[in-house]
Order: C-alpha cells, then structure tokens, then sequence
C-alpha cells in the first residue's frame, strides 16, 4: 500500500532514517545480535526520547499525534526499522502502550516506563508452562 504522506510525515521519516543510519547501522545491528536483548538500552532509550513508540499514546500519558493517523505514523517508523534491518522492540511496545493507555490510570507507571525505553515489552506467547 502507498501512503501519501504528509509534509510532517515526510520529515519524520527522514529524520527516522538518520537516526537509524547513525545509531544502528548493520555493522552495529549485527555486533548487538550476540546481546541478551539484541540491542543496547542506549540506543532503545535514544529511540525513545524521539517518541516513536509513544505515537499511539494520548498525550496526557506523554504520547503524541504527528498526523492524526497513528497507524500511519507506527508504519513509517516500522519501514525504516524494516529498511535498515534495525533492532528494537518497536512493534511490541507499541501495541502495548495502545493496550495500556485503554486500561485506565493503574497502567500510567508502566507507560511512563515504556514509553521512555527505561522498560521494554516482548511478545510472550507460547511461554513455558502455557497450555
């Protein structure tokens, strides 16, 4: 599917870009695969402070809108991860920020958390000892 993205659009997926290209280019991405998490929490803090995990989040809970589409504005962000093979749980800590932000006030400690990089949210499905 082709966006047609807006001028805001455009310069976030620029700077998207730069960042990635500065902050985890292959030769890092790869140096990191050996890590427990694949990545180092500089570098998802940094990821962070840009908000981009936080595109789905009112902004009373520190999110933000860029487009009024945050579909929109995840998948761009998520092309560029995509595009250069970048590392970070952006995907599952943004569903679980969009989660989160529905349950209520008891979840604000764990979206400041996520939503900051200080904490990180992984897909547990299929855990041992599930059935």
């Amino acid at each position: 599917m082709r966006l047609n993205l807006t001028e805001d659009q455009e310069m976030m997926r620029d700077t998207v870009r730069r960042f990635l290209k500065k902050e985890a280019p292959l030769a890092k991405v790869r140096a990191n695969y050996n890590l427990a998490e694949g990545f180092t929490r500089d570098y998802w803090s940094q990821f962070c402070a840009l908000g981009w995990p936080a595109l789905v989040i009112p902004e009373d809970l520190g999110g933000y809108t860029l487009s009024g589409a945050p579909a929109q504005d995840l998948a761009i962000v998520a092309e560029e991860m995509g595009r250069l093979v970048a590392a970070g749980p952006f995907v599952p800590t943004a569903i679980a920020l969009d989660a989160l932000s529905k349950g209520g006030s008891a979840f604000n400690a764990v979206i400041a958390a996520l939503a900051s990089g200080e904490a990180v949210a992984a897909w547990a499905y299929a855990e041992a000892g599930d059935k």
